[in-house]
């Protein structure tokens, strides 16, 4: 520091400091800003306040707190907005919010339940009971959150009874008629919302094992509709779906060596049940379905008589290829004593006969038969000329008259009567690609002899039926 002195008039002499000395140079703050009093102190108030690590508080430069940075993983407890975190600096971290004036963790935003669904208790818990609800993936059983049963429905269209698209059995209509010109099988339902307005209700409450819950036509089995229609458990979420099916064979049709083995014996029918799911699947229950597959199940639970579901399995079975009828598919059959040596004695003829896609060997339906006439038909009003006659009036009045039979009016005939009934084309031995059939064939009851089938599929048509040969 420099010393001038400097002479005024008279004899005082007066030392004053070098201007310079006024003021210290201002030196960035780095770590701690120091006390300052009224402004006087080693910090100027101008350089605290320019300061961006310093503050003025009560006339003192303090060490200024840290600008609040994104909240990461833990959100800091406020109180009124004072704490380590600003409210505002809380509400606009998208991983925080406010409750209880505290700065808490954010609930994560619900994210789609993929395979497994936590349990939960009264819609707390990691789950909320509405997102739950919403996930199609998910369902509440027993308030817990659980993974949705995962069904595989089979067949997805069912059709059946061939002429049967003008009966009183095809319901609204809705359903439609299978893409087979002239054979035209009524469209039945493949889940309960569509049987409850086409006509078919329920037969009970309680559920069949191996085959579900059973429904009939207005509830009631009779020689008009005689199926029963079983399907799996309606949940709120879910519809039933189509799990099997049941033949009643009326007027005692049944063959005596097959009562109680492949037919069930009844009071005022005899019955077929062919389940369309294994063993393992839960059709009385909310368990999912397996892979679809066909079976007769035996009378008193002795087992199952498999029905191959490919061409392929058929042939390396017990069974025979059939001839390909166009409309219909490949068909194949079984005696139930000589296998796929078939007898031609309709005793022994296994009652269902499966039909397959020409093309890919896919199953295309199944075919009952019953060694007798089983459709109602009026031969003398009717006529019985399915080539001229189903353009007339009286033929056309006639088919809606008909039961759930295929509406043949001769039905398949054992043996053809060209003299009593020229030209009539349906005839039992139509079925197989056999030479011998027409000496062998024997059992069919009726005047004249002749069986019954009733045709269901589980395909549209069109292509998936259609044959380039017959045998």
């Amino acid at each position: 520091m420099q010393l001038s002195t400097f002479c005024f008039v008279g004899t005082t002499t007066i030392l004053l400091l070098d201007s310079s000395s006024f003021a210290l140079a201002a030196k960035k703050i780095r770590n701690k800003c120091d006390a300052i009093g009224e402004g006087k102190g080693k910090i100027e108030r101008l350089a605290c306040e320019e300061n961006e690590e310093c503050e003025v508080k009560n006339n003192k430069c303090k060490n200024a707190k840290p600008a609040a940075k994104k909240i990461m993983n833990k959100c800091d407890a406020i109180e009124e907005g004072k704490g380590k975190i600003k409210q505002l600096a809380c509400k606009k971290n998208e991983e925080c919010e406010v409750k209880n004036n505290k700065c808490k963790n954010a609930k994560p935003a619900a994210k789609k339940i993929m395979n497994k669904c936590d349990a939960i208790g009264e819609g707390k818990g990691k789950v909320e009971l509405s997102d739950c609800e919403e996930n199609e993936e998910c369902e509440v059983k027993k308030n817990k959150c659980m993974n949705a049963d995962t069904t595989i429905q089979w067949p997805t269209v069912l059709y059946s009874s061939i002429l049967s698209g003008l009966n009183r059995y095809k319901g609204t209509g809705e359903l439609g008629v299978m893409a087979t010109p002239g054979l035209a099988p009524a469209g039945r339902p493949t889940t309960t919302k569509e049987a409850r307005p086409n006509g078919w209700k329920p037969l009970q409450k309680e559920c069949v094992p191996n085959l579900g819950y059973p429904w009939a036509f207005n509830g009631k089995i009779t020689d008009g509709a005689p199926v029963t229609l079983y399907y799996s458990k309606e949940t709120k979420k879910h519809d039933g779906v189509l799990t099997g099916m049941a033949v009643h064979y009326y007027d005692n049709v049944a063959p005596d060596t097959m009562i109680g083995s492949e037919f069930v014996k009844g009071d005022d029918y005899d019955t077929l049940q062919v389940a369309f799911h294994d063993k393992k699947s839960d059709v009385c229950g909310v368990g999912s379905l397996n892979e679809p597959s066909i079976a007769l199940l035996l009378a008193d639970g002795k087992g199952r008589k498999s029905i191959p579901m490919t061409e392929d399995a058929a042939k390396s079975g017990d069974w025979v290829k059939g001839s390909c009828i166009g409309g219909m598919g490949v068909h194949y059959w079984t005696d139930v004593q000589h296998g796929s040596n078939l007898s031609f004695e309709v005793d022994n003829l296994f009652p269902i006969a499966p039909m397959y896609n020409e093309n890919d060997g896919s199953l295309n339906g199944i075919f009952f038969f019953a060694a007798k006439m089983m459709q109602k038909w009026d031969i003398e009003k009717c006529g019985y000329d399915m080539i001229a006659s189903p353009a007339s009036p009286e033929f056309t009045e006639c088919l809606t008259e008909t039961n759930m039979w295929d509406g043949f009016p001769l039905g398949q005939l054992e043996k053809p009567d060209p003299k009593k009934y020229p030209g009539y084309p349906v005839l039992m031995c139509n079925n197989f690609c056999d030479d011998t059939c027409q000496d062998r064939l024997t059992g069919v009851a009726g005047s004249p002899p002749a069986a019954t089938s009733m045709h269901w599929f589980f395909v549209e048509g069109g292509e998936a039926t259609t044959c380039a040969t017959m045998c």
